[in-house]
């Protein structure tokens, strides 16, 4: 894992390293709030119910006119709410709060911005509560990196201000023990972001 953050840290550098008069014209910086829609696949508690954080800081570099590619470092909160009180289920909400790096392409088309790629997740740490109510997150066992797919669309609305749709799933298993079943979260993501 620390491989590949130092890789995609390397690389992201490297392309946008140049004098400083054209290092402001290539690097752009922005900061970003917003809030995940998730659910987890697997858990039994269909819908996306949870509602979590997310916020950080992103970095990009600017290739050409239409094409940049973008780092972030966010906080992010991820899980699954049951929609009603059902006790024939086993959970009744799932939390896991998390440092994400994704590295995203965007292309550019006047004031919209398209972007796709992957992310690195590292869980900090998780709550799990069942249905009667209480905290079962010593008896569960979660895997504390994760590996997602992303798609993203941004709209402009003024020189330092827009708006981000994210849609992203995980490609790993969030289960340490992959004979409980397979957790693959699915998130909705609205963003603010403001460019410096």
């Amino acid at each position: 894992m620390k491989r590949f953050i130092i890789s995609a840290l390397t690389i992201f550098f490297m392309l946008s390293y140049s004098t400083y008069g054209e290092a402001q014209q290539r690097f752009k910086a922005a900061a970003l709030v917003g809030a995940n829609i998730n659910q987890i696949d697997g858990d039994d508690l269909i819908g996306f119910h949870h509602i979590g954080f997310q916020g950080g800081l992103k970095v990009y570099t600017v290739f050409t006119e239409r094409w940049e590619m973008g780092l972030s470092i966010l906080y992010t909160q991820q899980g699954s709410k049951a929609s009603i009180d059902d006790f024939s289920l086993n959970y009744d909400k799932i939390q896991f709060n998390m440092i994400e790096v994704p590295v995203l392409v965007h292309f550019n088309e006047w004031k919209f911005k398209l972007g796709t790629g992957f992310s690195y997740a590292r869980m900090i740490n998780y709550k799990v509560i069942d249905v009667t109510g209480a905290d079962i997150s010593a008896f569960q066992d979660y895997n504390s990196n994760i590996f997602s797919f992303i798609v993203e669309t941004s709209l402009l609305v003024s020189e330092n201000l827009s708006f981000n749709l994210r849609w992203s799933r995980s490609l790993s298993n969030f289960q340490a023990n992959s004979d409980n079943g397979k957790f693959l979260s699915r998130v909705i993501g609205l963003r603010a972001m403001y460019h410096f």
